[in-house]
């Protein structure tokens, strides 16, 4: 049918629009080129969308709780392929912008492992209750690439994971799983509970060569399966971290080996436990960290500040890191009140005795500490030159800071308090102490008082003067 002139003159209007808008959209494209971030090469525009995807460096504040969040994996996908098509077009060549997979959205997650192709991946999956096709979606992945898989995180609480874990045994007859982190427990409000699976052994024996993180929280491997098998060794090792009964840490690490340098992290709660049994391991693995030239000198015990609900016993080669750099951690979980619990000072002591102490340089007390800690600190530290004590306890002044014999730590340069409450008791208490060593000719050389938030504490400018005349360094007040 032959269109009529109404027709023909629109269809020539239109293609004329058309026309104009290609031109437009070439214009534009070239007005594009000219800003800054056009300039870049695709090299760096790469490494930023690297970042983008890997990491939380696109933060935002949670309001709630006032703390970082990285966006969703949807969000941050959005961020660089739906801003101009050059951006799509670099980001969709590079298959590793692709190997971190969350499941938090299964389409786009099927889609990612997809444009990975063969590059190793990063698998997190978290079960969400009431999402089953979050589940399939991680059973599917598991299946397609379990020939590829550098990293594997799962965090579930029900049954349908543990055939997950199974069908990743394949993982390790090609000794690419790097790293394996298995969390299994739910915070029930006063506390996280602890489900106690036992995992297969060959997870383990299967990826042990090339096995560099390894993680497993309310999860271990059967004694009896470690026990029908000698030491297995993991020599490429870099990080444990363990949350199980002190016996189960006990038990798993009396049967690998890793290198001396590896951080070791270990999570417990404080019920009726033997943590004694620890004692055969921290004793093997401080020797082995001394042979190899890296002794234990850092000593730190302290609180949780974030929920003080627990307190830890740190062990580093460094003094003072905030994190166990190539180090040994015990955190140890408050239970619920109607539990039978271990108290902090029989852990504190049947811990410290497997500890190289005389190496030890530098000691921070962050806790309240009980006088029988304090005795077994003082007799045993004797190479110690820096003490940080911090908190209530010293405020209070109680007998067991400082320690009953003055002339102990003989080698102490440096004594640090924090967050003390200077009152005329620990005021009296101090001066006795620092002019008790300067008569008996071990000085401090440096003194470091920070008084607490309570102003009725606060040291005065006439007693910090005197006891200059006990410190042959410099005193440093602050008062926050």
């Amino acid at each position: 049918m032959n269109a009529t002139p109404l027709e023909r003159k629109r269809g020539e209007i239109d293609a004329k629009i058309q026309e104009h808008e290609q031109a437009l959209l070439s214009l534009k494209a070239q007005r594009n080129q000219l800003a800054p971030i056009s300039r870049l090469s695709p090299d760096v525009l790469l490494y930023v969308f690297q970042h983008v995807q890997h990491s939380s460096v696109f933060s935002h504040v949670r309001p709630s709780r006032g703390r970082a969040r990285s966006p969703s994996q949807l969000s941050r996908t959005k961020a660089i392929t739906h801003i101009c098509s050059t951006w799509r077009t670099l980001a969709l060549g590079d298959p590793s912008l692709w190997t971190t997979l969350e499941f938090e959205c299964p389409p786009l997650t099927i889609e990612m492992s997809r444009r990975s192709r063969s590059t190793p991946l990063s698998i997190y999956y978290r079960e969400i209750e009431g999402a089953p096709n979050t589940s399939a979606t991680f059973l599917r992945v598991l299946d397609d690439h379990l020939d590829h898989i550098k990293f594997l995180s799962v965090s579930a609480y029900s049954k349908i994971w543990r055939a997950s874990l199974t069908r990743s045994l394949v993982l390790g007859s090609q000794n690419h799983l790097e790293g394996f982190w298995c969390e299994n427990r739910s915070n029930m409000g006063y506390g996280y509970v602890l489900k106690d699976v036992e995992l297969p052994l060959e997870l383990l024996l299967n990826s042990a060569y090339a096995l560099r993180n390894l993680g497993l929280l309310g999860c271990n491997f059967p004694k009896s399966s470690l026990s029908a098998h000698s030491m297995i060794s993991l020599p490429h090792l870099s990080r444990i971290h363990l949350l199980s009964p002190p016996q189960s840490c006990a038990d798993f690490l009396g049967h690998i080996t890793f290198p001396p340098s590896c951080t070791v992290l270990l999570e417990a709660y404080d019920r009726i436990g033997d943590f004694s049994s620890l004692g055969s391991f921290i004793r093997r693995f401080s020797e082995a960290r001394s042979a190899s030239g890296f002794p234990f000198t850092s000593l730190i015990i302290g609180r949780n500040l974030e929920d003080l609900m627990g307190f830890f016993i740190r062990l580093q080669s460094t003094s003072g890191s905030a994190e166990p750099e190539h180090g040994f951690e015990l955190f140890v979980h408050y239970a619920a009140p109607l539990w039978p619990r271990t108290t902090q000072l029989e852990i504190i002591l049947a811990i410290l005795p497997s500890v190289q102490l005389h190496q030890i340089c530098y000691l921070e007390l962050d806790c309240d500490v009980e006088d029988a800690a304090w005795t077994y600190l003082a007799e045993s530290c004797v190479q110690m030159t820096h003490l940080v004590a911090s908190g209530l306890g010293i405020s209070m002044a109680s007998p067991s800071f400082p320690p009953d014999i003055p002339t102990t730590f003989p080698n102490m340069e440096s004594l640090v308090l924090r967050r003390c409450d200077f009152d005329p008791n620990l005021c009296r208490i101090l001066h006795g102490y620092l002019e008790h060593r300067f008569e008996k000719g071990i000085p401090i050389r440096t003194l470091v008082l920070e008084a607490s938030y309570n102003d009725a504490g606060e040291a005065s400018s006439d007693f910090i003067g005197q006891l200059q005349a006990f410190v042959t360094g410099e005193i440093t007040y602050c008062s926050l």
